[in-house]
């Protein structure tokens, strides 16, 4: 049975047996889906910069890392595209899988385990852009054999009792969506795990407690979330930087660890981009999954020169330190200012520590979502960038590859944003910056 779409748009495609897809509207995910969007040379390089780097910090702390760059529905139901719309062209999910090889980072594809699942039953809802509860439990089983075989550390796999599949009719994922007889799908709408509701409790980000059935999934609207499980299959902590798309792995994740920390990833908010080393720093966890719907990588949504920073200091290759903190009366870095960054805050850098290839690290406390701006001069050309921060501590990087004029360098919050305190500077000096 074949739905026609009258008129063209640019949030939803209808196609074949009333099967509905993203548009390009929602960040070109139809075209990168189907390999009609042309990739940038850069954005793939930068992306697998970025990825390995994550990698590197959570495996200096023994953490595990598994990033999941998730399939369009488009890329999994190609013949339920309408005629016309087929390409073979490169899709960006499979060049930046094949960029993370390049670095050394095995990413694990989703795609055949889902395709594969068809021959069961469907993994992704029609009338939605996500994967259905079926299609999270096929990934969940992916996830689980991909940490075994790279990590080599297994995870006890909460196989559910059982798991019911039956046939509904869901409402469409956006209200200008269509809505018609053939949308029905098969799908599973019960997990039975191994543990009671009582042993399941969610705290919110105003430190509210709640209990909830062991299949309830979690939902982006709740994020941030932290659950506890007292009946977990083992006593790992896991932090999830994910977006919707987390959403139905979330009871299987829910029922594998102690503890589960959901934060959103906020790829698409410039404004309130999230930052791994500081959940990582906060948290704590044993294992990290970034969760990607693969329309969000069609922008640059991480910072390159950041993560180069955060490896090269973190990465243990500088040759000395100076550091400043807020309550040490013997500091070497001389900070004139107001701590509370309402002011300009003159950071002085000691001769021996301005001498070219530093990596400057600022520590700061947020009360909600800021922007904090570093400004330095090299050669008489200023150099100012504008850094995102969030509630709680963050971590600021900056490069500085020859020396600062005067060793002169400030740091101010932006007066319109939420208030912020320095509390801790680090110079580490990194040779290999020398030009």
């Amino acid at each position: 049975m074949r739905v026609l779409q009258e008129e063209p748009s640019p949030h939803f495609v209808i196609g074949e047996d009333g099967w509905v897809f993203l548009g390009d509207h929602y960040w070109n995910d139809f075209s990168q889906a189907i390999g009609a969007w042309p990739i940038p040379d850069d954005l793939v390089e930068a992306t697998a910069v970025t990825v390995a780097a994550m990698h590197a910090y959570c495996a200096r702390r023994g953490i595990v890392f598994v990033p999941l760059f998730v399939p369009a529905k488009a890329a999994v139901y190609p013949d339920k595209l309408p005629i016309g719309t087929r390409s073979d062209g490169p899709r960006l999910r499979d060049a930046l899988i094949v960029g993370c090889a390049r670095k050394g980072l095995a990413v694990l594809d989703l795609l055949p385990p889902l395709v594969e699942a068809r021959k069961i039953a469907d993994g992704f809802s029609k009338l939605n852009s996500h994967w259905n509860s079926f299609g999270g439990w096929v990934v969940w089983k992916a996830i689980n054999a991909h940490i075994l075989d790279h990590a080599g550390r297994p995870l006890t796999d909460p196989a559910p009792k059982h798991c019911r599949v039956t046939c509904e009719l869901e409402p469409p994922e956006f209200p200008e969506w269509p809505r018609n007889e053939h949308n029905r799908e098969s799908r599973i709408t019960e997990a039975d795990f191994p543990f009671g509701d009582s042993d399941l409790i969610f705290v919110n980000a105003a430190g509210e407690r709640s209990g909830s059935p062991p299949s309830a999934q979690v939902s982006l609207e709740d994020f941030p979330l932290d659950v506890h499980n007292r009946a977990a299959a083992n006593a790992a902590k896991c932090l999830v930087m994910g977006d919707s798309m987390a959403s139905n792995l979330s009871p299987w994740i829910n029922a594998a660890f102690s503890q589960v920390h959901y934060r959103n990833h906020h790829l698409t908010n410039t404004m309130a981009a999230a930052v791994l080393s500081d959940h990582v720093d906060t948290l704590a966890p044993n294992f990290v999954f970034y969760v990607i719907a693969d329309r969000y990588c069609t922008v640059a949504f991480h910072e390159e020169d950041f993560w180069r920073a955060v490896d090269l200091f973190d990465g243990h290759q500088w040759t000395a330190e100076y550091r400043w903190r807020s309550d040490d009366p013997d500091n070497l870095i001389v900070v004139s200012g107001r701590e509370a960054l309402g002011t300009p805050n003159l950071v002085s850098l000691p001769a021996a520590s301005n001498a070219g290839g530093v990596v400057l690290k600022a520590t700061v406390v947020a009360d909600g979502q800021g922007l904090v701006m570093s400004s330095y001069s090299l050669d008489g050309t200023p150099v100012q960038k504008w850094h995102k921060i969030g509630p709680g501590r963050n971590a600021i990087y900056v490069l500085m590859d020859r020396p600062v004029d005067n060793g002169h360098f400030w740091l101010v919050r932006d007066p319109e944003k939420a208030g912020a305190v320095l509390v801790d500077i680090v110079v580490r000096q990194v040779p290999s910056l020398k030009s």
